[in-house]
Parts: C-alpha cells; sequence; structure tokens
C-alpha cells in the first residue's frame, strides 16, 4: 500500500489530515498592470502544502507578465489569513513538520524581494503565518476596526523558527516586536497603524481597495526598474532571506 501524497508531493498519514479548504485564491488583472491576489470566500484562509504552492504559482504568473507593475494582496470574509494548520503541525513528525514550515518561509522570502511594489490590504484578521505574510509585503493598508492583527504563538505554546523571527525583526520596531511575539497582543487596524505595522488605515472596505489600488497606481507612475527594485530588497532583506531559506530551526521544537 503507498501512502497517499498531497499536492506539492508531501507524504500524509490517514490520520493526518490536513485543514480542509477550498481553494480560496484567485488573481485579477486590472488595466495598467496591477494584479490582484484576493483569498476569496467566508473560510480562514489558511496556508497549507496546496494553497502555498497555488499562491506560488500565482507570483510566477505576475512575474511572466512583463507590464506588470505592482501586486495587491487582499481577502474577502472575516479572515486575511488564520495562518498555518498548527493542528496538523502538532500531529506531524519532525520532518514533515520543517518541510511545511520552510515551505511556507520560502513563499515569505520570494515575497519579500519580489521585484515589484506589493501591497497588503488587509481586511479580516491576520493571524500567525497571516500576519508574517501580510508583514513580507512593501505597504500595508487595513481596515481600522473588526479586524485584528498579531502573533498567538506564545498563547498556543508554540516556537517561531529564525526565518520568522527575523522576517518580524526586519518589519517592526523593535519595541513592537517583542510586545506581539512576547504578548500576543492583539492589534485592531487604528492600534496597528500607531504602532507601525500598517501605514494606513481606512473604515470601510471599498474606500480600503481604493487607497490600496491608488498606492499601486502611485507606483506604476515610478516606472522603477525591475532589476534595480529586486536588487534593492536582497541588499535590505539579506539576513532574513538567509534566515528563512536557510531552513533552521534555532529552539523551535518541532
Amino acid at each position: 500500500m503507498t501512502q497517499k501524497e498531497d499536492a506539492c508531493g508531501m507524504a500524509l498519514e490517514p490520520s493526518r489530515k490536513l485543514y480542509q479548504e477550498k481553494s480560496f485564491c484567485e488573481l485579477e488583472r486590472l488595466d495598467g498592470g496591477v494584479y490582484i491576489l484576493k483569498f476569496t470566500g467566508e473560510d480562514q484562509h489558511r496556508f497549507t502544502p496546496a494553497s502555498i504552492q497555488l499562491i506560488d504559482e500565482l507570483l510566477d504568473q505576475v512575474l511572466r507578465d512583463k507590464s506588470a507593475c505592482a501586486l495587491i494582496t487582499t481577502n474577502q470574509g472575516k479572515f486575511f489569513s488564520n495562518g498555518m494548520d498548527v493542528k496538523y503541525l502538532r500531529q506531524c513528525d519532525s520532518q514533515m513538520a520543517i518541510e511545511y514550515l520552510f515551505m511556507f518561509q520560502r513563499l515569505v522570502s520570494k515575497l519579500l524581494t519580489f521585484c515589484i511594489p506589493t501591497i497588503a490590504v488587509i481586511r479580516g484578521h491576520a493571524v500567525g503565518a497571516g500576519c508574517i505574510f501580510s508583514l513580507a509585503h512593501d505597504y500595508r493598508l487595513m481596515i481600522s476596526s473588526r479586524a485584528y492583527i498579531f502573533m498567538n504563538e506564545v498563547d498556543l505554546g508554540l516556537s517561531l523558527t529564525p526565518g520568522n523571527m527575523a522576517l518580524l525583526c526586519s518589519k517592526l520596531p523593535i519595541s513592537v516586536f517583542q510586545e506581539a511575539v512576547l504578548t500576543g497582543k492583539r492589534y485592531d487596524g487604528t492600534e496597528a497603524a500607531a504602532a507601525g505595522i500598517v501605514q494606513v488605515t481606512c473604515s470601510s472596505w471599498p474606500n480600503l481597495l481604493r487607497e490600496g489600488t491608488k498606492k499601486a497606481m502611485e507606483y506604476k507612475s515610478k516606472n522603477w526598474k525591475r532589476v534595480a527594485y529586486h536588487g534593492l530588497k536582497m541588499e535590505m532583506f539579506k539576513t532574513t532571506v538567509k534566515e528563512l531559506e536557510d531552513g533552521g530551526t534555532g529552539f523551535a521544537r518541532l
């Protein structure tokens, strides 16, 4: 009897089912070369191996379009993303857990150093890996109320890998980094803007998307060269990229 594999070739034991959610990713191209990656539906938009692979493929699709000038990531429903499938992660043996985590980290590294500007338009909760994924964008906007962004590993009794820790450290003011990781503080949009987690808040979804699109068109008007933009990001985040792609677990117990 052969062992079942998921869409990414990772072995799955029958008792270790991944979080079940239909494909929730859609990619839309607006006039002018702005792309919108949307997490659709009312579910939790968790990062499973299958969804990570799909997002990675959609990012490649954007890159193949030489006229693409900016990428917006946003969501429908209550969640931007509720992170990874923690229940599944806890049931994994150490090797499966490592493969799962570093698949996500490679995606984060790719987004962090994307060769065109990236904008997160956050209209729902961004939790754990969802928070990390949003922070990998260059610019972040968030609904001012009814949604929270936070790291909840301390409440779940989980550690963070050096790569994910480095991403948080590179994107957050040091006092906010410590507060977010060590207390699990939940920030609504207004608090997130005051803390420097996001740059802009809006009180309504239409205004939020409008502002995100406006920012994307502002980036488009700059007509920056991809190779230069990518190179600047690689140099700016080289320590973070190394930690994300090296695959070390540090003090994390998997």
